[in-house]
């Protein structure tokens, strides 16, 4: 009986066993996040480990939700203990405008009939539109962030080569952060015209990071179908990828959005 009891509880009153504190102030945050990004709907983040060593966020495209760190919520709930909702939505903003990107993609790739292939570029990508919404808040507010230091990266060298209209020192200063990451559990490079020559070779070089590429064997069909590294496809469909017209779709979508980005980036 008393099992039963506990389970009943689990399965209905969740914030009751000690989640409450954390899983509440994040879902009080919702209403205010939306606001920060002049959206219309509630953003609801939920709690998870990171996967990954200085993982805060996460878009998880198979759950369809955002994800973030409970290791650096305690730590910044230790800084500011009394935060309010709005607090919290403030600093949770460009971690949102981040990972929007990605949950961006995947929605454009469903609407097109694939799977958005992942790459360390969508990480440039996705920091550049994090830093470029930032920069809007803080040139009136410089402090803006100020209370979010341990939940928001404050990205120094990034603004650096953003205040310096640098596109090529901003990627490279992103790609030095991931760097610090093993190869093997990173994304790879662009699916562009360029490192597709480069992955004939065997090896491609992205910034300070070299991979290694060993076909297993995947076609194009199962690469944007499947969501598998395009580092996966074999050496004869790989020759062929610009004659694929989910390719062609996926690459004029990329274009698109990279020349946005850095225009919003760069402010040119």
């Amino acid at each position: 009986m008393l099992i039963r009891i506990l389970l009943f509880l689990l399965l209905f009153f969740p914030f009751s066993l000690g989640a409450a504190p954390l899983d509440e102030l994040l879902v009080r945050a919702g209403t205010p996040l939306a606001q920060e990004m002049g959206e219309t709907n509630p953003v609801v983040f939920y709690l998870e480990r990171p996967r990954a060593r200085g993982q805060l966020a996460r878009w998880d495209r198979q759950k369809k939700r955002f994800y973030l760190s409970k290791t650096a919520l305690k730590k910044w709930l230790k800084q500011i203990p009394h935060a309010e909702p709005a607090l919290l939505a403030r600093c949770l903003a460009p971690l949102y405008a981040h990972e929007k990107v990605h949950a961006q993609n995947d929605a454009l790739a469903q609407e097109n009939g694939f799977i958005w292939p992942l790459t360390l570029g969508d990480e440039v990508l996705a920091t550049a539109k994090q830093v470029a919404f930032m920069r809007q808040r803080t040139t009136e507010q410089p402090d803006y962030y100020q209370a979010c230091l341990s939940l928001t990266p404050q990205l120094p060298r990034e603004n650096q080569a953003a205040t310096a209209h640098d596109w090529p020192a901003f990627e490279a200063a992103v790609l030095a952060r991931y760097a610090r990451l093993p190869v093997q559990k990173l994304p790879p490079p662009p699916l562009t015209p360029e490192f597709i020559r480069q992955a004939q070779t065997g090896k491609m070089v992205y910034g300070p990071l070299t991979f290694r590429v060993r076909s297993r064997g995947k076609s194009r069909a199962q690469i944007f179908a499947h969501g598998h590294p395009w580092t996966c496809i074999n050496a004869k469909e790989l020759s062929k990828m610009d004659e694929f017209p989910f390719f062609k779709t996926y690459l004029k979508i990329l274009n698109a959005q990279t020349a946005q980005t850095k225009k919003e980036l760069l402010r040119r």
